[in-house]
């Protein structure tokens, strides 16, 4: 459906309407699912927050937990709930059926549940968010814990895994006598071209 969409809508409405997608498709799994809310500017850079789902037939115990990968120019400032924890690592954690393209010199970022009650799913986790040196987006890997809570699942951990967005190092942009330069190659070799086929 978003591929016929995409023919009349203009392409940052394609993007969106894909990550909604994406989103509402992670959510039908089990685990811990971090949604994207906004980003801001403050004295850091910018401010990046996220909301977090646990499902139906789901619980979180102490030590579920979720983290986002590859967190570009984090500052060193957080913000999560009350009872849970927050770690930053350049490695991990992973699951098998989940292996995110972890780079090993941007740190991922992860909250764990060290409360001493289980938070029954369907619910909201609260308000969660990071400092960014970095204003530009991206994309990156995300993966969650939860507990299965009823059913075939009770008490073995479920995991869910996506995509979600975050800061990323901007391009660089080439310097105005560079552009010079190669426009200047690019007309001499096309005047080359020209004469060569006048001449023959």
């Amino acid at each position: 459906m978003s591929k016929i969409v995409g023919l009349f809508w203009p392409l940052n409405a394609v993007v969106f309407s894909l990550i909604f997608l994406d989103n509402f498709a992670y959510r039908a799994q089990a685990g811990i699912v971090p949604i994207y809310q906004s980003t801001e500017p403050d004295s850091a850079g910018s401010r990046w927050s996220y909301g977090a789902l646990v499902g139906e037939r789901e619980r979180i115990e102490q030590g579920d937990f979720f983290v986002i990968y590859d967190f570009v120019g984090f500052s060193g400032f957080h913000v999560e709930p009350i009872d849970w924890l927050f770690t930053a690592a350049y490695s991990g954690p992973t699951q098998g059926f989940h292996l995110p393209d972890d780079d090993p010199n941007i740190l991922n970022l992860a909250w764990s549940y060290m409360g001493t009650g289980p938070i029954v799913g369907p619910s909201s986790l609260g308000l969660f968010a990071a400092d960014s040196e970095m204003e530009s987006f991206g994309s990156d890997s995300f993966l969650g814990r939860a507990t299965g809570n009823g059913g075939s699942l009770e008490g073995k951990s479920v995991f869910a895994g996506g995509v979600i967005t975050v800061p990323k190092a901007a391009r660089p942009v080439p310097e105005p006598n560079l552009i010079g330069v190669g426009i200047v190659l690019t007309l001499a070799a096309v005047s080359r071209q020209s004469t060569r086929r006048s001449v023959s």
